[in-house]
C-alpha cells in the first residue's frame, strides 16, 4: 500500500478538507510508531543461514560447529518527509505496515481527521477500531518474526538468546 492509495482509500471514505502535508505527518507518526513498537523489536526478514560447508570438519574433531552470528536487527526506518510543503515524501512509496493490515491506515487517518475536526465521539470509536486492528497487526507480527536476542554479559564472554 502507497502514501497515494491510503490518502485517496481516506479521502473517498470520510471526506475533509485537510492538505495532503497533514496526512502524510499522520502517516509518519503511524509508521514510526508500528516500527518503533512492533518491527524494531524483532529480527529482520532474512533467509535461513546455509550449513557452513565445513560442519562435517567440526564434527569429525568432536567439536559442535560455530554458533550462527546474532540475528541483524531491521534496517532504520527515517520517516517520511512532510514538513516542507515542496518538499513532500514521494506518494508512490510503499508504507511500512503490509497490505493485509491496510485497515490500520484506514482507521489512524480517520481518527487523525476526527480528532483535528474535534469530533470526540467519532475519535473515540475511531481509536478503539484503529486499536483492535494495529493489535491484530502486532499480534501477526509476533507470530512470524522472531524477537531480537538479549545479550547475556558474564560466565566468560557474551550469549546470545
Amino acid at each position: 500500500m502507497t502514501i497515494n492509495e491510503i490518502v485517496d482509500m481516506i479521502d473517498r471514505q470520510k471526506p475533509n478538507a485537510y492538505e495532503l502535508q497533514d496526512k502524510i505527518h499522520w502517516l509518519d507518526q503511524l509508521d514510526r510508531m508500528a516500527y518503533r513498537e512492533v518491527v524494531a523489536t524483532h529480527e529482520a526478514d532474512r533467509p535461513a543461514p546455509p550449513t557452513p560447508p565445513d560442519a562435517e570438519s567440526w564434527r569429525a574433531l568432536g567439536l559442535p560447529p560455530p554458533p550462527p552470528p546474532p540475528p541483524a536487527p531491521p534496517a532504520p526506518f527515517e520517516g517520511y518527509k512532510w514538513s516542507d510543503p515542496e518538499d513532500l515524501q514521494d506518494g508512490d512509496t510503499v508504507l511500512l505496515i503490509p497490505d493485509d493490515f491496510r485497515q490500520v491506515y484506514v482507521y489512524w487517518m480517520g481518527a487523525m481527521i476526527d480528532f483535528a475536526n474535534m469530533e470526540m465521539t467519532r475519535y473515540a470509536n475511531s481509536m478503539v477500531m484503529f486499536n483492535t486492528a494495529y493489535a491484530d497487526y502486532a499480534n501477526a507480527w509476533n507470530r512470524t518474526h522472531m524477537p531480537l536476542g538479549a545479550v547475556i554479559r558474564g560466565a566468560g564472554g557474551r550469549v546470545w538468546r
